[in-house]
This record gives C-alpha cells, structure tokens and sequence, in this order.
C-alpha cells in the first residue's frame, strides 16, 4: 500500500475511537438517554423506528411468494392492501402513542 492509504486508514481508526468514546459518554448518562435519546426524538422518528424494527424476512418471502404464484399483479396485491398500509398506519401513530404512554419498548407498551 502506499503511505496516503496507511494514512487514511490510521485517520479512519482514530476518528472511529473518538467517535465512541463521544457515544459511550452520552450512553452512560442513563438508560433513557442511550434507549430513548433522553426522549428528545420526534413522533416520527419513533414511529419509523418501531416499524423498522417489525420488518423482518416474512414479509419479503410474502412478496416473492404473490409474485411466484400470480406474477407481478401479486405485487400491486401486496402493495395495495397489504403490510404497506398497516405499516404507514402504525408509522404515523405509534410514536404518538409511545411517547404519551411514556414506555420505553413496544413491548411495554
């Protein structure tokens, strides 16, 4: 390697150190602050990171599956009336929700 790229790369070691010795000062402030960002974030963050965290592969075999069995109109199927709906209905409420109810986890909830 040339000596530019064994720079770079002792740059990019050291920016990621600083970087989380920040992030474990800030994580250290409580359980809240690491989980909850101190409950600062905004309703919609919460939401999509709720919904984010229900997507999993069950829902991508789901899309495959109506695509294999009725071809592309099995993807305006699942588009139309399926998770897509549920989940832009959850995104929108649930960070709402959660922040009222004061829980940490959906799970709490």
């Amino acid at each position: 390697m040339h000596p530019a790229d064994y720079f770079i790369v002792v740059i990019y070691l050291i920016s990621i150190v600083i970087l989380g010795i920040v992030l474990q000062r800030k994580a250290s402030e409580g359980i809240e602050s690491y989980f909850l960002g101190n409950r600062n974030l905004p309703w919609w963050v919460l939401g999509a990171s709720g919904m984010a965290s229900n997507t999993d592969i069950a829902g991508t075999m789901l899309i495959t599956a109506l695509i294999y069995a009725l071809g592309t109109k099995g993807f305006f199927i699942e588009i139309r009336g399926g998770i897509v709906l549920v989940m832009a209905f959850f995104m929108i409420f649930m960070g709402k929700w959660n922040r009222r109810a004061k829980v940490m986890t959906l799970s709490e909830w």
